[in-house]
């Protein structure tokens, strides 16, 4: 069990702690039943607030460590496949949580699908982890057959991400993410400019 699940139950225990202190200074339990109906409604109530808080509030709290993803992406999959090199326009669609994270890849030949994902810190830095599996356009199955993949993006501006990716068909690349804002998405264009300078500052560096 990681330090954020422990840290998640032991405030829910405190809530439901709270609920049921307040319950009885209001109205003391003179029964078992009044006992057990303030219990009750001590755990429904915060399950309730659990729920709400694993699904949206959390991005609200400043406190809250976990790094907090944006929904849509744009962006450049570099991509080596046995000497040959080349790159694509992706798009990266994200579902986030405060204990779920699912990732969904999608470029014109393929749409990958999240099986496994976590957030970890390594050397101070917060770093994603997820396999996935793909599922290709029935057009390009043949070149690009189902296969499954890994993907590790260090989370250090969640605007702009980067890493690197794996597959069981022996591919590896690098992959490079901008924000993307509905209404005001990014042209291809802006994103390759993007992808050209980040490959000019590695030269430099």
């Amino acid at each position: 069990m990681s330090d954020s699940v422990k840290r998640y139950l032991k405030v829910a225990i405190y809530i439901a702690i709270a609920i049921f202190v307040i319950c009885s200074l209001i109205s003391m339990p003179n029964s078992f039943k009044d006992f057990s109906r303030y219990t009750g409604l001590s755990v429904s109530i915060t399950i309730v607030i659990s729920i709400l808080y694993e699904k949206w509030v959390w991005k609200l709290n400043p406190l809250e460590k976990t790094p907090k993803l944006y929904k849509r992406y744009k962006g450049i999959l570099e991509y080596n496949y046995k000497g040959k090199i080349g790159n694509k326009t992706i798009e990266v669609n994200v579902k986030q949580s405060l204990f779920h994270l699912n990732i969904q890849l999608v470029s014109d030949e393929t749409i990958s699908s999240t099986i496994t994902s976590k957030i970890v810190k390594e050397n101070g830095y917060y770093v994603l982890y997820y396999t996935y599996i793909t599922n290709p356009k029935s057009k390009f199955s043949d070149k690009n057959p189902v296969q499954y993949g890994t993907c590790r993006f260090i989370i250090d501006n969640p605007k702009k991400l980067s890493g690197i990716y794996w597959t069981s068909r022996k591919t590896k690349g690098d992959i490079y993410l901008d924000l993307s804002v509905v209404g005001e998405g990014k042209m291809d264009g802006e994103i390759v400019s993007a992808y050209s300078r980040q490959k000019n500052k590695e030269k430099v560096l």
